[in-house]
């Protein structure tokens, strides 16, 4: 995904409340500044391999892939029956098999294919996520949680929110990381200590009371 960014100037009397809007465009997303507003940080989360793996998918990955073994398993005995109950039969395991699939291997192409179309911006007033044409927007002053996890590449997670993704959110709990990291962290960024660097920096200084 390509980010474009634009700026503008203001008047006092407009206010900020449609500063936030983000519009698809043609060739990426346009992100609105406030006046005097500047970028420090522009980055996208780690695609590789490498990257996509998390402390997590160790044990996820091989109950996901006992259960794809098992679905499959089952699948052909369904199969084997004879009758109509063996064209029917062999229906009901299909869901099965395709969640052991996703569990096992299906999670790291599913989140590969996420993480393209996100796109990590700090500003001097803002720490922004994009994704597709949706903006998570938050300032420094109202953040109450700060995590860092780092890798011994450099490369790391800065998490904003310890909170759980609400239920109505999503439909499968497999899929609770992929919004944590649409709207909670930025995730497998590369140089993770320069980027908390800059948002501690900027975090100061808007708890300073002299800060407008």
């Amino acid at each position: 995904m390509q980010l474009i960014v634009c700026w503008f100037r203001q008047g006092k009397a407009a206010g900020r409340s449609g500063d936030k809007e983000v519009s698809a465009m043609e060739k990426g997303t346009a992100i609105s500044l406030y006046e005097g507003e500047r970028i420090l940080w522009q980055g996208k989360p780690g695609c590789s391999w490498r990257n996509l793996v998390k402390p997590s998918d160790i044990l996820k990955v091989p109950i996901g892939l006992l259960f794809f073994l098992f679905a499959l398993s089952w699948e052909g005995a369904a199969l084997s029956v004879p009758g109509l109950w063996g064209l029917v039969a062999p229906l009901f395991g299909l869901p099965f098999i395709a969640a052991g699939a996703y569990c096992s291997v299906g999670r790291f192409v599913h989140r590969r294919w996420q993480r393209r179309q996100i796109a990590y911006v700090l500003t001097s007033e803002r720490i922004l996520t994009v994704y597709r044409s949706r903006l998570v927007c938050r300032f420094y002053h109202t953040l109450r949680y700060l995590e860092k996890r780092e890798n011994g590449d450099g490369s790391g997670t800065i998490l904003f929110d310890k909170r759980p993704v609400d239920w109505h959110d999503f439909h499968f709990t497999f899929f609770n990381e992929l919004i944590r990291e649409r709207e909670y962290e930025y995730a497998a960024i590369d140089d993770v200590d320069a980027v908390w660097a800059l948002i501690e920096a900027q975090r100061r200084r808007w708890r300073k009371p002299s800060a407008k």
